[in-house]
């Protein structure tokens, strides 16, 4: 997902020059233990020790990055990780900042910070305690999809809220991707596009047909209710639907594909014909088991009468943007709950047309002639028609660096420093010791009863309770198991210095 490749790209462009520079470039990831865990989230692509999946990341930034040098020189590092399939969300199982060995301690960019912070091991270090400069990048709009839910009345509001804190407590610079993201902390935020795209995507010839489509994680969350609503629209205008192709795959795959196949919108309409469906079927079984052979064919063939699609949409299951036709010239993306959409940076790249909403997840993508913004269903129908019978405008040499990795990692470091004046305003409104009340205050949430019910939420059961072994899953100090393999480990009392510019 974007979250994951992005951090691996930044990563492997932060190591130019850096090397020679007697510095270095470390990236942490998740190490999945548990083979459910890495079915789930992996698929058939399973690793039996870190090892092989480092051999498997080192290999895929050389062979499709094309960063050869990024692939040798830089750093990987591990900390053991369960997957809570009900958040179908990644946590650590344990303290992360104690397996940095002491000499790799400097700047570090937490991608995710919300997330990285959910709980925190008593007693031990903070980032900003360990580090002498923390950046966190927010990639995610967790309380828009905490809102979506059924209680999001309650729970987007506390997701925001909680986020916000963990966020404040525990960066000294805070990187949006878009101005749809919340406020998190004022006094230290700034708003930038530091993702990149990869090379492979600038250097692809322009489209020679007329296809639409769309690329994506298929969730209604990602606009595909909207998509529907879109193609009604624009049946309504025009007399026909349009037709498109859909690439991707996800948990609600079943009922987006049988809302288009019938022309029903929303969640509701796919999974309503599908407990009919159960019924129907259950109902033949019983009328066949008392009824002839021929009745039996007849009450079977209407269980679910064979019809033809209502919508001219296709499902071409998971492709890698990069791999796509130079058929496909329209991309259609109508979500606006993504904080910054990589694929539709990527189709501009490609030099497609884009036809997006006009709104603040997009801003970044108005400066480009290819993107077709619309404020309303019937600026939609305008806009496909003109993409429909016209040429994209090839991008200029200055538009396209700007989608490059380099210009994103200038962007970075643009953002990540902290002037005087931003030291001043973050005083003035929260304090000096504001964002340490903060950071103390969940770590003693994080203790005792209290800690059993953030781990319970965390992990879906509190991993210090005793297994079959008789041993604690969880260690709230630290990995042993990792701290052993680990060459050199700081203990709590060291801060960061100039560590000869590394960066983690």
């Amino acid at each position: 997902t974007g979250t994951a490749v992005n951090p691996l790209l930044r990563a492997a462009y932060m190591l130019d020059g850096r090397i020679e520079a007697g510095g270095s470039v470390t990236l942490m990831l998740p190490w999945l233990e548990r083979q459910a865990d890495q079915s789930r989230v992996y698929g058939d692509t399973l690793f039996e020790k870190p090892e092989d999946q480092e051999t498997y990341i080192r290999n895929w930034l050389r062979d499709e990055a094309n960063m050869p040098d990024a692939a040798r020189d830089l750093q990987i590092r591990w900390y053991t990780a369960w997957q809570n399939p009900a958040e179908n969300s990644v946590y650590s199982m344990g303290d992360i900042t104690a397996l940095i060995p002491a000499e790799e301690v400097d700047i570090c960019i937490l991608e995710e910070p919300e997330h990285l912070n959910c709980y925190r091991a008593p007693g031990k270090a903070s980032w900003r305690q360990r580090f002498s400069h923390v950046v966190g990048i927010v990639h995610t709009n967790y309380r828009a999809y905490a809102q979506a839910h059924a209680s999001g009345l309650v729970t987007g509001p506390l997701v925001g809220a909680l986020f916000a804190t963990l966020v404040q407590a525990y960066c000294d610079k805070v990187i949006k991707l878009s101005d749809v993201l919340q406020s998190y902390a004022p006094e230290k935020e700034v708003t930038s596009n530091v993702h990149g795209i990869r090379q492979e995507f600038l250097s692809m010839g322009a489209p020679t047909g007329n296809k639409v489509y769309f690329i994506g994680k298929l969730l209604w969350a990602k606009g595909l209710d909207k998509l529907l609503t879109l193609q009604s629209h624009y049946k309504k205008a025009t007399g026909n639907y349009f037709e498109m192709d859909i690439f991707g795959s996800g948990p609600e795959q079943e009922d987006i594909s049988e809302a288009f196949f019938y022309g029903t919108r929303g969640v509701v309409g796919a999974r309503r014909r599908r407990r009919n469906r159960r019924a129907n079927r259950s109902d033949a079984a019983t009328t066949a088991s008392s009824s002839s052979g021929d009745e039996s064919t007849d009450d079977e063939s209407q269980v679910r009468p064979e019809l033809e699609p209502r919508l001219p949409v296709s499902f071409r299951g998971r492709l890698d943007h990069a791999s796509m036709s130079s058929q496909y010239k329209i991309f259609v993306n109508p979500s606006v709950t993504e904080v910054l959409c990589t694929t539709t940076a990527e189709a501009l790249a490609m030099g497609k047309f884009v036809i997006i909403p006009h709104h603040s997840s997009n801003h970044f993508f108005s400066q480009f002639p290819n993107c077709l913004q619309y404020h309303s269903k019937y600026e939609f129908c305008v806009l496909l028609k003109y993409a429909l019978t016209h040429t994209p405008t090839p991008l200029s040499e200055a538009q396209r660096h700007v989608l490059t990795w380099e210009a994103a990692t200038e962007r970075l470091f643009k953002a990540s420093a902290i002037s005087r004046r931003d030291e001043a305003r973050r005083e003035r409104l929260a304090g000096k010791q504001g964002d340490e009340r903060l950071a103390q205050m969940h770590e003693d949430i994080c203790k005792g009863n209290s800690g059993v019910v953030v781990r319970t939420i965390i992990h879906g059961k509190d991993p210090q309770t005793k297994g079959n072994s008789g041993k604690a899953v969880f260690n709230s100090s630290n990995f042993d198991r990792e701290k052993e393999d680990a060459t050199t480990i700081g203990t709590s009392e060291e801060d960061g210095g100039s560590m000869n510019g590394s960066t983690v």
